[in-house]
Order: structure tokens, then C-alpha cells, then sequence
């Protein structure tokens, strides 16, 4: 709490208590500040991993249950089959998870969004020098 006036017996200012009071509260204006910045950075990089997955699970689909085979989704590991097609024996379930292979890419997507958010700060930087540099 930060008192708004404290005076001396003769009714004067005590200054040294009031630039204490200031110096505490600036420095608890900046610890917060930087909380507040961790957890943008925290949010900007946990938005790039799940786009990275997003994409990278998308993008390297196989998709072949139209013509008599298995749907595979997973990037660098096949985390998930869906069984269809001719077959002499149907499995009980037509799906297959692999809860480990899952987190595996999820990891490599989080290794990937860092890798993106780090890519485009050194964009944002080198543009931002070019700017001020001209």
C-alpha cells in the first residue's frame, strides 16, 4: 500500500520514503509486465505448434479408403489408422490409436513452433533495423 502523505514533526515531506514507495511500485509494474510478456510468448508459440500440427497432420494424410485401403494421419509418426477395405478378417475395432506416437508429434510440432516463432522475430527484427536504417 502506498500512503499518499507522511509528514515529519515539523510538518515537512519526508522524500526518501516517498521515492521508496515509487522505486517498489515501478518494480512490481515491471515484474508484471514481463509476466504479461511470458504468457504472449507462451500463447504466440503454443499458436505456432498447433498450426505446425495442424498442417504437418493434414499435409501428409493418406487418405485411401475410396480405393480399398487404410487412412493414416501422423507426421514424423503414424499416430492413427482407420482399417477399411477387402479384408479376410476384420479387426474388432477399425481404428488404431498410438497414444505415444501422438505425443511424439506433438513434441515435434512444439520443437517446430518454436522454430517458427523464432523465425519470424528475426524477420520482424531485420525488417525493423532496415526500416530505421534508411
Amino acid at each position: 500500500m502506498i500512503k499518499v502523505s507522511r509528514r515529519h514533526e515539523h510538518g515537512s515531506f519526508n522524500k526518501n520514503y516517498y521515492a521508496a514507495q515509487h522505486i517498489t511500485f515501478d518494480i512490481v509494474s515491471v515484474s508484471t509486465i514481463r509476466l504479461m510478456s511470458t504468457k504472449k510468448k507462451i500463447l504466440v508459440v503454443g499458436s505456432w505448434s498447433v498450426f505446425a500440427f495442424v498442417i504437418l497432420t493434414l499435409t501428409t494424410a493418406k487418405i485411401e479408403t475410396p480405393f480399398d485401403g487404410n487412412d493414416t494421419y501422423g507426421f514424423p509418426l503414424t499416430f492413427f489408422v482407420r482399417f477399411s477395405g477387402m479384408r479376410r478378417s476384420y479387426p474388432l475395432n477399425p481404428t488404431e490409436i498410438k497414444i505415444i506416437y501422438l505425443l511424439i508429434d506433438a513434441l515435434f510440432s512444439l520443437i517446430m513452433g518454436l522454430l517458427l516463432w523464432f523465425a519470424a522475430r528475426k524477420i520482424k527484427l531485420g525488417l525493423s533495423k532496415k526500416k530505421y536504417d534508411t
